[in-house]
């Protein structure tokens, strides 16, 4: 967090940033699981304990969409780096209608 607020990660461009990412991201949520899991096992006795552990199970489904993202993210920068060609998901709007402007055939009403 340090590296980030003083912006030293434009610094040190020896680091791999998306990995240390991803890393963190995986740490972080099996963290937050255990933790979940122990507060969740304290219900019959203090029901506030229940209600935090539902709260950090959220925050394992963030961490996880969150290392999803990161590394779809990887997967595409690498694909652009070599040259293999990447499939980009069109709307089924964009099909139905793939020209815009005055040349374009006419939507029916």
């Amino acid at each position: 967090m340090l590296i980030y607020m003083l912006t030293l990660h434009h610094l040190l461009t020896y680091l791999h940033w998306p990995l240390l990412d991803l890393t963190n991201s995986i740490i972080t949520a099996m963290f937050l699981s255990v933790v979940a899991f122990l507060a969740m096992q304290e219900k019959k006795r203090r029901h506030l304990f229940y209600v935090g552990g539902s709260l950090c199970l959220t925050a394992v489904i963030v961490c996880g969409i969150d290392a999803f993202v990161v590394t779809k993210m990887m997967r595409t920068n690498l694909k652009k780096f070599l040259g293999v060609e990447v499939e980009s998901k069109v709307s089924p709007a964009r099909d139905a209608y793939p020209e815009t402007g005055p040349d374009a055939p006419q939507r029916p009403a």
